[in-house]
């Protein structure tokens, strides 16, 4: 596997492509829900499932698993949670927001800016879920050899580490951005 940043900017790119076939005002609308899952994760799982998990496990009077399998845990899932929630907001009704189609030179740049922005959403998070947890794709490997991941990262890969939306972005600023998408989505 190359280094971290060429697979995050392959699907960066591939969002982008998505929002130049689909249109801007289709992906608004999952940029909305990229928003929606970050506050549900940032602001009350990532911080309370820690708690929660030591509850369960004392109440069921067992240890807590390990650090670094307690790290594949919260990656796994909050990478997973996000994954479904953007699979959903393609996959479901679409959740649009009102416009024309911007023909020409203009469409092509909107559709390009909003597929940059929901790349950076998606590929920056699965990413921040990874860095925010020593990346545990890490531990995967066949006999001495990596599959995924190698590390050290980088210098590139963290210098953009730094950059990540959850680092970028508050936990409460992603409700509020959320609730903004919502009130441009109903104005008239």
């Amino acid at each position: 596997m190359g280094p971290l940043e060429i697979f995050f900017a392959t699907i960066f790119a591939f969002f982008i492509f998505v929002a130049l076939v689909r249109g801007y005002s289709n992906e608004l609308g999952v940029i909305t829900i990229d928003f929606a899952a970050l506050f549900l994760i940032m602001m009350f799982l990532e911080p309370n499932l820690p708690e929660v998990l030591q509850r369960v496990y004392a109440n069921l009077d067992r240890p807590m698993p390990a650090p670094r399998a307690l790290d594949h845990f919260y990656s796994g899932l909050f990478s997973l949670i996000f994954l479904m929630s953007v699979f959903a907001a393609y996959a479901g009704q679409v959740f649009s927001f009102p416009g024309g189609t911007r023909r020409g030179i203009e469409g092509f740049f909107t559709n390009f800016l909003v597929g940059a922005l929901n790349g950076y959403l998606i590929a920056g998070s699965l990413w921040y879920f990874q860095d925010a947890y020593n990346y545990p794709v890490s531990d995967l490997s066949l006999p001495g050899i990596p599959v995924l991941l190698e590390l050290p990262l980088t210098p590139t890969a963290q210098a953009i580490a730094d950059f990540l939306p959850p680092r970028v972005v508050p936990p409460l600023g992603w409700g509020a951005l959320m609730l903004l998408m919502l009130f441009l989505r109903v104005r008239k």
